[in-house]
């Protein structure tokens, strides 16, 4: 691998050596023309193919050196596989990222045994899932003698690729898919080469559709066997997409402009595009002109739109807001006792948790308000408010927990807790700015799930629940920070917790900065962190990532 980079970094030295050779050292200083902005270029290594007489050994090492950076195809990889198995090997099928030396041993002839310690894997089902420490997958390899060289019979399903090599060749980006009702956008993360055309694999992942695990809780606007019929080019910003014909057989405007919300939003992560134009079976998707990004043409699709920015959180008086904690409007800034607080997407209404945590409580945050109940229980907890105007309550029962959702003015109703938390303790519970995920902290382990709703939204289920793996330290306190990243605190035994940033599938876990024995995190995206502490203080973080201290207040929430 390293020989690759140094051959290529050679090669351009000879190159810039020989231009440099003619440049004149006298005349006149003539003013040329400018020169035009380019976007960085990311150089990899060319891997090489099997060298004649390779060991068993060198041809699974080989193999690997071969994953190790984007090639359209893998077709070097795929030189070290028998026939038959470079037919069937499919690159896209999955990536194992590992994150030690690969021990490749062998065992009789024709027969190595490929041992990995595994950090993430990354499956179109699944998405991205980071692994337990010290997880270790081993795979028995067969080879078998092709024109008299040692070639792989049996490939691991998909890309084995190091954790240094994957940081340096991949970079995440969201695919933008519609909630059930087409009202927001939901981003599902994938793993792009930097080396591909990353406009032209982005379009191909979308219209292909959403993970196993995210598909009950999103629907998209492209017909079933829509596919990009050229790569996408993209020329003086803007981007083209060609889309084969079943994007516009049989699709109304509606749909249509679905499908390039979908593509704008998506494609306006690509470096240098501005615009899109989306054409179908070689003729324009839509009349309209090329569609500009999406923060100007697609701004009522945001699932950040009318989100309220202040910080509420709880004093022994009532609920209070903004850095002052001024108490807030109506009964609730008035109302002493209460335990944690949530509040509705546009900051307008807040439920609490009485002092008794029997009842859930709201008000709209208005001085002619009255208090009314929402839901009761028996050890009430974590509260949260989703944008659909569902209010979430963790009671903790004999056994467990059980999950409370309701609306203003309707009925409380059960949801179902599922088999992975059955019989723990949910001590914290969040739900995504677009309402489609939620994330809870139970049992000292972090989960994501999907959230699944009735036609008229006054319930919900949650489905598809999976541990996210951190390490050996308990998780203690959830929020979203981002549209795909939490904000958590992480506790090992007796020590204080500390607060990290984690993708929702595990991936870049990063500290937050260190506070001083928080117990509880809000956060929001494009907002500072902010935490309450052991002594009663509240904490929020600055844009230069300082913790400033509020003063004493607890349970801090942002609106949604």
């Amino acid at each position: 691998m390293a020989r690759g980079r140094i051959g290529l970094a050679a090669a351009l030295v000879v190159v810039l050596a020989t231009a440099c050779a003619e440049i004149p050292t006298s005349g006149p200083v003539v003013e040329g023309e400018a020169v035009p902005e380019q976007l960085p270029v990311s150089v990899g290594f060319v891997p090489n193919p099997p060298v004649a007489g390779a060991s068993e050994t060198e041809v699974v090492q080989g193999f690997l050196e071969a994953m190790a950076s984007y090639e359209a195809g893998y077709v070097t990889a795929k030189k070290f596989l028998t026939p038959d198995a470079a037919s069937a090997w499919e690159p896209s099928a999955a990536m194992t990222i590992y994150s030690s030396t690969p021990a490749v041993t062998p065992t009789t002839r024709g027969s190595v045994r490929l041992t990995l310690t595994v950090a993430a894997v990354i499956s179109p089902d699944a998405g991205y899932e980071r692994r337990a420490p010290a997880a270790v997958t081993e795979f028995d390899l067969t080879l078998s003698q092709v024109d008299g060289e040692w070639r792989i019979a049996n490939p691991p399903p998909g890309l084995l690729v190091s954790e240094r090599d994957f940081d340096s060749e991949f970079r995440e980006y969201n695919l933008y898919y519609w909630d059930a009702n087409f009202e927001e956008l939901v981003p599902e993360p994938v793993y792009v080469p930097t080396q591909g055309n990353v406009a032209t694999l982005l379009a191909e992942e979308l219209v292909r559709g959403p993970s196993t695990w995210l598909a009950p809780a999103v629907v998209s606007a492209f017909p079933d066997g829509t596919t990009v019929s050229l790569p996408v080019a993209v020329e003086s910003g803007r981007a083209r997409v060609e889309l084969s014909a079943e994007a516009s057989d049989g699709t109304s405007d509606q749909q249509r402009e679905q499908m390039i919300t979908q593509l704008a939003w998506t494609l306006d992560q690509v470096d240098g595009v501005q615009q899109v134009v989306v054409r179908a079976d070689s003729v324009p998707l839509t009349d309209a002109a090329a569609t500009a990004g999406p923060a100007e043409s697609f701004s009522e699709f945001d699932p950040n739109r009318a989100r309220g920015e202040e910080l509420f959180a709880v004093t022994n008086a009532g609920v209070v807001v903004g850095d002052q904690l001024t108490p807030v409007a109506g009964p609730l800034g008035e109302l002493p006792g209460i335990h944690g607080v949530a509040v509705d997407h546009g900051g307008g209404r807040a439920a609490v948790i009485d002092a008794d945590r029997t009842r859930v409580l709201w008000a709209p945050l208005d001085n002619a308000a009255e208090v009314a109940e929402l839901a009761s229980g028996t050890a009430l907890g974590s509260l949260a408010w989703d944008r659909t105007g569902l209010v979430w309550a963790v009671d903790r029962v004999p056994g467990g927990s059980r999950i409370v959702v309701a609306t203003p003015g309707g009925t409380a109703a059960e949801v179902p807790v599922p088999q992975l938390v059955a019989g723990r303790e949910i001590v914290d519970l969040a739900v995504s700015p677009e309402g489609s995920r939620v994330a809870l902290a139970a049992g000292g382990d972090l989960m994501v799930g999907i959230i699944l709703r009735d036609p008229d939204q006054a319930t919900a289920s949650i489905e598809g629940l999976r541990q996210i793996q951190i390490d050996d330290r308990d998780v203690t306190s959830v929020a979203w920070s981002g549209l795909t990243e939490l904000a958590i605190l992480v506790q090992k035994g007796e020590e204080p917790a500390e607060p990290y940033r984690v993708g929702i599938g595990g991936s870049d876990l990063s500290p937050a900065g260190p506070v001083k024995n928080p117990v509880n995190i809000a956060a929001a995206p494009g907002e500072g962190l902010a935490v309450s502490t052991h002594d009663g203080t509240l904490i929020r973080q600055s844009p230069t990532l300082r913790w400033i201290d509020i003063g004493p207040a607890v349970s801090p929430a942002y609106p949604g």
